[in-house]
């Protein structure tokens, strides 16, 4: 079945493409800005483009479709000053009035994803409550190009995922990380012939000492922010590609001719959009400006493939299990698996041409993998799983990770059967969060984590916060700050896992945990 999409807010076409890969056939689009319009219809002449603000467009004139996709813009979310969204902001809009019209089976949005710190969350809280009351099942994710698209690109994004049908929902998950084989020259043309004069910084530049001083190897992306601040203000990108800014002048590179700027051709390789050509009326500016601006097709295309197949199946392996709580009511709880056990039965999350990584089952050596895991992505599954044997050492804890809800993920989900009387006057669920961060976890990761206990409908009453490299000041006072609330949340950092491993006496160590931390 070829299943029909609409773009709203779709710029010059990344997240129309992707669903053109995977099958899909968009009818209509539309974009206020008539530079993407017109990108737009250059590469895609044969969809119903259209120009102007959605807020003013009737919505009749949207054809019903089966997915509805659409970038949210940030800027209005840093300026709302109550706790009402903007009645004529587009987010408002769509949400609120193209939805509720059209009903699609499916949405996609895609935003910063500074949209989960963003005054404490409660933006993504109130997109998330609008969708739900539309009707939709929602997950969302953050996901990196470089992880999940297979091109050397260090461009995050917030991936909001919804669906009406909680079967198709159960059959949806997020794809999984991909080795990156790609690399930047494999990309983008750089021992290639000699570009553009304009692209180049030659003597005569008053700049030329400076950057002559900074940009010394070779085939890397130098991004350099002003010229006065010297040797403090710039980075150098070896292997992966910074997040592009629409000011091209501030990303430079070393080829065999020179240093110069980055290319209009090379923003679009780097981007996944190798295909795109822009039109000649596009000015340079406005080029960098939209590609840097725009969705990465390779990545959005695997989201739309794993929406399609989830519309296409009737049926999913893994069930979403009812987890009931103790207290009196008919509230459950539903906690559905992203991932299989990672200890058991490991995600497989790059494809089948990696091997899954073995973790040693001892405690000691779950540490070493903690402090010697090479990306981020090792450092946290590998955080999790020492985690989750940790916790199992107290007896009646039924532990497992990486689950979500409709509206989370859970990076810790502990079932409470203990029948020690410390434990059997706490609820039955407990939840943890797992940071294995170069930095120190701070107060916007505790209100986060806070609302994830706070959402689980007065079944949690415990949160587990764990953080390798410890807390910072602004995560202990908004602590101290929240204390006369109900729920407990117990920070915990690497040295006290090692202390508590060290004495073979993990449960005591936990109670002693809680103890300090209700009594803060």
């Amino acid at each position: 079945m070829t299943y029909t999409v609409v773009d709203l807010l779709a710029g010059i076409g990344g997240m129309t493409g992707g669903f053109i890969e995977a099958g899909c056939k968009v009818n209509w689009a539309i974009d206020i800005d008539k530079n993407a319009n017109n990108v737009f219809s250059f590469n895609h002449p044969n969809i119903n483009m259209h120009q102007g603000d959605i807020r003013n467009t009737q919505i009749t004139k949207i054809p019903d479709c089966d997915i509805l996709i659409s970038g949210l813009p940030v800027q209005t979310f840093s300026y709302i000053k109550n706790t009402e969204y903007p009645f004529n902001s587009i987010e408002n809009y769509i949400i609120t009035k193209v939805l509720a019209a059209k009903k699609p089976p499916v949405v996609l949005l895609e935003t910063v994803k500074g949209l989960l710190t963003i005054k404490d969350g409660k933006n993504l809280t109130w997109i998330i409550e609008e969708l739900r009351n539309q009707g939709y099942y929602i997950t969302y994710k953050i996901m990196n190009v470089k992880d999940y698209a297979n091109l050397p690109y260090n461009k995050e994004r917030l991936y909001i995922v919804g669906f009406r049908e909680k079967l198709s929902f159960d059959n949806f998950s997020f794809p999984s990380v991909i080795p990156l084989e790609k690399s930047l020259l494999e990309v983008i043309n750089i021992r290639g012939e000699e570009k553009e004069d304009a692209y180049y910084y030659s003597k005569d530049n008053k700049n030329y000492d400076f950057l002559h001083e900074i940009i010394t190897e070779e085939y890397s992306i130098y991004q350099i922010r002003g010229f006065n601040k010297r040797n403090e203000n710039y980075k150098s990108y070896k292997d992966i590609c910074p997040s592009l800014t629409y000011t091209f002048r501030e990303n430079f590179i070393l080829d065999d001719y020179g240093i110069r700027n980055l290319t209009i051709q090379e923003y679009l390789d780097i981007s996944g959009l190798h295909k795109y050509k822009l039109p000649s009326n596009i000015g340079k500016q406005n080029g960098y400006r939209l590609v840097s601006n725009a969705s990465i097709t390779p990545l959005i295309r695997r989201i739309a493939n794993q929406i399609c197949f989830a519309l296409s199946k009737n049926d999913k392996s893994d069930e979403v299990i009812p987890i009931h709580s103790q207290t009196q009511g008919e509230t459950e709880v539903f906690l559905e698996d992203t991932t299989d056990d990672f200890v058991d039965n490991q995600e497989q999350n790059i494809n089948s041409k990696e091997k899954e990584k073995k973790y040693d089952n001892g405690l000691k050596n779950l540490i070493q993998n903690v402090e010697n895991a090479g990306n981020n992505n090792e450092k946290g599954k590998a955080l999790e799983v020492l985690i989750k044997q940790f916790f199992e050492q107290v007896e009646g804890f039924k532990v497992n990770t990486n689950k979500r809800t409709r509206t989370e993920e859970i990076d810790i989900h502990i079932r409470n059967e203990s029948k020690s009387e410390f434990w059997r006057k706490e609820t039955i669920l407990l939840i943890g969060e797992c940071k294995n961060w170069s930095k120190k976890a701070g107060k916007n990761e505790l209100v986060i984590f806070k609302n994830k206990v706070e959402n689980r409908r007065k079944r949690v009453g415990v949160g587990f916060f764990i953080s390798w490299n410890g807390f910072s000041t602004t995560f202990t006072n908004e602590s101290l700050r929240s204390s006369k609330e109900e729920i407990v949340i117990i920070p915990i950092d690497g040295n006290q896992i090692k202390e508590a491993i060290e004495s073979k006496n993990i449960e005591e160590f936990i109670k002693e945990w809680y103890t300090s931390a209700v009594m803060s």
